[in-house]
């Protein structure tokens, strides 16, 4: 293995990373300690915590955003706030929040400590298009809820799940469906419609405009 001097090993390529001494990165900052061995095949979840749920339910909207109510996403909230908090879950709810509430919010749990607690979950429930959601008076990137999270934001949470659900459309595009025949009704030839993007996972080696992971 080629030793590394500064920020130069000794074959000549440059080392893309911070430098590190005793524990500290180059500002003295304490280094967050992972809860679970690094290779570990699965998370520890036997925290004194489960963990925070934070639920963002927008139902109404500024008129000059131009989108229609949200009918019927109180009981998706209900029902959520129930769900996690059957888990264990302290869960946190916000209706019709302005973008700088839901940001202030956000960044507000974003700066706890997550040390005792399994992991930390953050649903949305509004309108949206593509890399875009809608608060109560604008629009913002998707991002906006997530970064706020990261490893090196949210030291306390590295190395945990960070779960973000978020129930928005992507855009104007209708998915119109197909039709196929129930299986306990084969008899009968019920027909039965199911969404055409049912029952796919897809996962992306990368989040949008980062290409590649250095470590």
């Amino acid at each position: 293995m080629d030793a590394v001097d500064g920020n130069i090993c000794s074959g000549g390529d440059r080392v893309d990373a911070r430098d590190f001494e005793g524990g500290r990165n180059r500002n003295q900052e304490p280094l967050p300690s992972l809860s679970e061995y690094i290779d570990a095949d699965e998370y520890s979840m036997n925290h004194p915590r489960r963990g925070k749920v934070l639920i963002f339910n927008h139902k109404t909207f500024d008129d000059k955003l131009e989108v229609q109510l949200r009918r019927g996403t109180d009981v998706d909230r209900d029902k959520l706030r129930l769900l996690f908090g059957r888990l264990g879950f302290s869960v946190d709810v916000h209706d019709d929040l302005s973008f700088w509430q839901l940001r202030e919010t956000i960044h507000k749990a974003s700066r706890g400590d997550f040390t005792d607690s399994d992991c930390f979950v953050c649903i949305v429930l509004t309108h949206g298009d593509e890399g875009m959601l809608y608060s109560r008076d604008s629009k913002y990137r998707t991002d906006a809820i997530w970064t706020p999270f990261l490893g090196n934001v949210c030291p306390s949470l590295a190395g945990k799940p960070k779960l973000f659900f978020i129930q928005a459309c992507q855009g104007n595009g209708i998915d119109d469906g197909v039709l196929v025949t129930g299986r306990e009704a084969i008899d009968s030839q019920q027909v039965l419609k199911i969404p055409a993007h049912a029952d796919f996972l897809i996962a992306y080696s990368t989040v949008p405009e980062i290409g590649r992971a250095h470590v």
